[in-house]
Formats: structure tokens, C-alpha cells, sequence
């Protein structure tokens, strides 16, 4: 097996890792409104010293606040950071975490299934049930020897039968996603690719949904990781003329963002066409910025990583915007509100492009759409000849792109005193 190959598998074992473990207590019963609160360090000496590890006996309510326990625990354990973080700190500190995962996945199976059991318990009991054996068995089917891989392919039935089809799909779906990482990777007796992608087409034109689009995705990126991005966007016009010809609802849609997919795969070295309708009413004219550098910038309000960059993009903005650099924003917020309130203190010096048409929110809207955004802050750098250069002209490295192409930043000092200060002197 090839490096690569390796890369992507520990890719796909970490993500299946974070998918198991990483939601928060809040995913465990929202839909519970009597749900015990996760208990805190005073209510954890009653009883004495329980081990965390033991189901205990009591119905489905006893059981729930259980499992919230055991997530309280791991949330516990990961906010345990190690002050210094030298390598064998980081080291210790994984290590824990991941032991108490392990530690925690047979008992939450079991408590699982004592509600799923349960005649009497309730559907939103059922539900937190369902997610809790969900993460579980998706950590064990990863480790050799476990039974968990049988349980695994028997969940969706179980879950069909207690009426819990959303679940169940989500459940198939991240049983093929195992799948193609097994056939990418060349593990051996992995399906061929072939039939992957076959049995990925079929699942996707029967329910052009959002679990489609994010399993589509996943494929699309680890063919490009795995062979080549001619190679991904070949696959990409595969499943649009699949879904072109689909009658089921929202397959026209879907066609077009993995159309976006392939767009944004080849955006290097090529052009954008941007549109839209700026916050005060009028449509963005986008050939008044040929000639000019220009970052797009795709981002939101709502995203914490986006408003982090902020000062980063400002900074190289006042360095090189009188040198014929500018930035225009697309934001993906889904309300006027939201985008209204956060400029009224924190003002941008440059335009932002926002569409409030109704469906058209969010990863909605249309230049999302066109140009594959399924992750923010995306970052687009456009030279004066309007190619893209780079996808991820983020921190630092929008400065070595400016650089690059504009010069050093040092420079609009000289070009500032470009006339002498003569006249101070007379």
C-alpha cells in the first residue's frame, strides 16, 4: 500500500474517531425537555464512588442520564489539556482521551440497547438511544476482533423497525462511507471501486438529500486525494448526468453542487465570475475589479474561524489596497439581521455580497452553489490577470501571495514618499 494510501485510511479512522465522540452533551436528548442535566462534581460522590464504566439497573430515563454521564466524562477528559505542550504531553493527553473512549464504548452499547429493549420507552428516548450505540459501535467496528461490524450492518434494520428511518439511513450511509475508504485504500478484501462508486450512484439518485451530498463529497475528494483531480472531476460529471436524469425531489439541485464540486476542483489557473446584490440594494460590478488583485471571501457571520481572520484580511487590505488589491465578501449568513448587527461594530472597508432571497440562505446561495463551497472561511486569490492562485490564501500565506504578486509590503512606505518632503524643509 502506498504512502498516500496510508494517509488516507488514518484520515478516515480519525474522522470516523470524531464522528463517534466529538458531539456534545447537547446531541444526547434535545428533543427531551425533562432530561437530567449531566451531573456535576458534588452529584458524582452519589452514590459512593459508582463505577462510571458499570450500566446501572432503572428504566429509560435512569438509563439516558447515564449515558449523559459517560458523554459529561469525556468532555471532562478532553478539557483536561496538559498546560505544557511539549510532544510527550500532547502524546499522554491523546492517549488518555482515546483509552476513556474505549473504555466507555461497551458500556454506552449496552445502555443503548437497554432502551432500545425498552416497550416503554419514549421515541425521543429511543432516539438519544440510537445515537449513543451509533457512536459506539462506529469506534469498535474499527477495532480488530470486535463484534461490533456485525452489530454494525444489523443497526439499520433495528433502527427501520423502531421507526427510526432517519437514523437508519445516516446509519447505511456511514456504513458506505467505511466502504469507500476500505476500496480506496486497497485494504484487502475491500470492494472494488467500481462497485462502490456503482452502489454510491444508486443510493444517491434514489435520495438526492443531504446525506447524499456528503457522501458524494467524501468520494469526490478521496478519488482526487487517491489518483488525481481529473480523475475526481470525471466522477463528478458522472453523478450530475446521473442526478440530470433523476425525477426525484431535489436531484436538480444536487446536480448543480457537485457541478460546484468540480468547478472549485479546477478553480487554479482559471477565472470566477462573481454576482450578486450588495447590502445596500445594487447588483456587484464585477469588471470594475479587472486589472486589480482581489480576494474572494466566502465566510459568515456564525463562523468563528471567519471572524478570526478578519484582522488577518484587514491588515493585508490597509498594506496593499492603494497598490490595487481588494477583497470582496459573500457571505453565507441566513439572515439580514445577523450580517446588520455584526457590521455595526465591527465595519468592513470593503463590499459584501448577501442574498436573502428565500432557500437561497446559507450553503444555499448561489455562489456557494457555483463554486462547490462546502467549508468556510474559503479563501479565493485572483491575480490582476484574473487566474486564481491560490484556494487558501489564509494567515499568512495571504501575505506570500501579495507578495508574490504586488511586492513586499515595505514598499508602500517608498511608494508613499514617492515626492519628497522637500517643501518641509524650505
Amino acid at each position: 500500500m502506498s504512502l498516500m494510501r496510508r494517509r488516507f485510511l488514518c484520515v478516515g479512522f480519525a474522522v470516523l474517531l470524531a464522528l463517534a465522540f466529538l458531539p456534545s452533551i447537547a446531541a444526547f436528548g434535545d428533543d427531551e425537555p425533562d432530561m437530567p442535566a449531566p451531573p456535576d462534581a458534588a452529584q458524582a460522590d452519589e452514590p459512593a464512588e459508582a463505577d462510571p464504566f458499570v450500566v446501572p439497573e432503572g428504566g429509560p430515563k435512569e438509563i439516558v442520564e447515564y449515558l449523559k454521564g459517560l458523554q459529561a466524562g469525556l468532555m471532562k477528559v478532553q478539557q483536561d489539556l496538559p498546560k505544557e505542550r511539549d510532544r510527550d504531553s500532547v502524546i499522554a493527553y491523546r492517549k488518555k482521551v482515546f483509552q476513556y473512549m474505549i473504555q466507555s464504548a461497551e458500556p454506552m452499547w449496552k445502555a443503548a440497547d437497554k432502551i432500545l429493549d425498552d416497550k416503554s420507552a419514549t421515541k425521543a428516548q429511543m432516539t438519544i438511544a440510537a445515537q449513543a450505540k451509533y457512536r459506539a459501535l462506529m469506534l469498535l467496528s474499527n477495532i480488530p476482533g470486535s463484534k461490533a461490524a456485525d452489530a454494525m450492518k444489523d443497526f439499520p434494520k433495528q433502527l427501520k423497525d423502531l421507526g427510526l428511518a432517519g437514523l437508519a439511513r445516516q446509519v447505511e450511509a456511514a456504513l458506505l462511507q467505511q466502504e469507500v475508504r476500505r476500496s480506496l485504500a486497497e485494504v484487502p478484501g475491500a470492494k472494488p471501486l467500481d462497485e462502490i462508486i456503482a452502489t454510491v450512484k444508486k443510493k444517491v439518485v434514489e435520495t438526492p438529500d443531504r446525506t447524499a451530498q456528503s457522501l458524494v463529497n467524501m468520494l469526490v475528494e478521496g478519488v482526487k486525494e487517491i489518483k488525481s483531480t481529473d480523475d475526481a472531476v470525471a466522477l463528478c460529471n458522472e453523478f450530475s448526468q446521473s442526478l440530470a436524469d433523476s425525477k426525484a425531489e431535489g436531484a436538480a439541485k444536487l446536480a448543480k453542487k457537485i457541478e460546484g464540486y468540480a468547478r472549485r476542483m479546477q478553480l487554479l489557473g482559471n477565472t470566477m465570475d462573481i454576482e450578486g446584490t450588495l447590502l445596500d440594494g445594487k447588483p456587484l460590478d464585477w469588471n470594475s475589479y479587472k486589472g486589480k488583485v482581489v480576494l474572494i471571501q466566502f465566510w459568515a457571520t456564525w463562523c468563528g474561524p471567519c471572524r478570526g481572520e478578519i484582522p488577518n484580511v484587514k491588515k493585508y487590505y490597509d498594506l496593499y489596497h492603494d497598490r490595487g488589491f481588494d477583497v470582496v465578501s459573500i457571505s453565507l449568513d441566513r439572515s439580514r439581521e445577523d450580517i446588520d448587527k455584526y457590521l455595526a461594530t465591527n465595519p468592513l472597508p470593503w463590499p459584501v455580497v448577501f442574498d436573502d432571497s428565500k432557500g437561497n440562505e446559507g450553503f444555499e446561495t448561489p455562489m456557494a452553489i457555483r463554486y462547490g463551497v462546502t467549508g468556510i472561511p474559503m479563501l479565493v486569490l485572483i491575480d490582476r490577470d484574473g487566474k486564481v492562485v491560490s484556494e487558501k490564501a489564509r494567515g499568512p500565506m495571504l501575505g506570500k501571495e501579495l507578495e508574490k504578486i504586488i511586492g513586499p509590503a515595505e514598499e508602500k512606505k517608498a511608494d508613499d514618499n514617492t515626492e519628497p518632503e522637500e517643501p518641509k524643509e524650505e
